[in-house]
């Protein structure tokens, strides 16, 4: 797993990363036209050629989103060989094997980005994507490959980007840039409303949407405590 630069993490403390932000976001995502709790819909396909959901704690069904919805929202959890879905909150150990899953509310282009320690950026989703923003289809679990924390203990960044269209996402460019990547992180993020759940079986993950329907770019960190930092 590629390590990130330790100016992304400033980065993403500035866009409000690891402040508890107002609750709602879950709600959005499952029906974006009222914010409230939508009923189950039918399981969506899977994408071909994905590697495998975990057998436990499928996700949530999504219901149908209205046509014209203002509120974009994608849902995010990490897979643990193991144990199964949990939040990006959970503190991760050296040999942890991950897969990450990215879904939406409704269609559009989604890119998600693993940063080394020099700022160099890699994509990560989708698998076979393409770095300008590759288009994904509502509802649908987008999953990475496997991923093994590796010694020494390194905290891992990922940047998450998601829009309905493909040139409202950041180029390659601004990814790798620290400065311009910290101002387009600030300028959506007053826009943005963030929930995490940790032990809803099914709703494992973060929640997060965008009520204008504006792009979202979400900075996610993965902490990596080493071996005793397993539980």
């Amino acid at each position: 797993m590629t390590r990130l630069s330790t100016t992304f993490a400033a980065v993403a403390l500035a866009a409000g990363m690891g402040v508890q932000e107002p609750t709602g976001a879950r709600s959005l995502f499952y029906n974006p036209a009222t914010g409230s709790t939508a009923k189950a819909a039918p399981s969506p396909p899977r994408v071909p050629a994905t590697p495998p959901a975990s057998s436990t704690g499928a996700p949530r069904p999504v219901a149908p989103v209205p046509t014209g919805t203002r509120s974009v929202g994608v849902h995010y959890w990490i897979d643990l060989t193991g144990r199964g879905p949990v939040a990006d909150t959970h503190s991760f150990a050296s040999g942890d094997r991950i897969r990450i899953h990215v879904r939406t509310n409704v269609d559009g282009f989604l890119s998600v980005w693993a940063l080394n320690t020099s700022g160099r950026a890699s994509l990560l989703l989708p698998v076979d994507g393409d770095t300008a923003g590759t288009p994904v289809k509502a509802t649908q679990d987008y999953v990475s490959p496997l991923i093994r924390f590796q010694p020494p203990a390194q905290d891992e960044r990922l940047l998450l980007c998601f829009a309905r269209l493909r040139s409202e996402l950041p180029s390659l460019d601004l990814v790798e840039g620290d400065e311009a990547r910290a101002a387009f992180l600030a300028r959506g993020a007053r826009n943005l409303i963030v929930e995490t759940v940790e032990v809803t079986a099914g709703e494992v993950g973060t929640y997060v949407v965008n009520r204008q329907g504006g792009p979202i770019v979400r900075p996610i960190l993965l902490r990596h405590l080493g071996p005793e930092s397993r539980r």
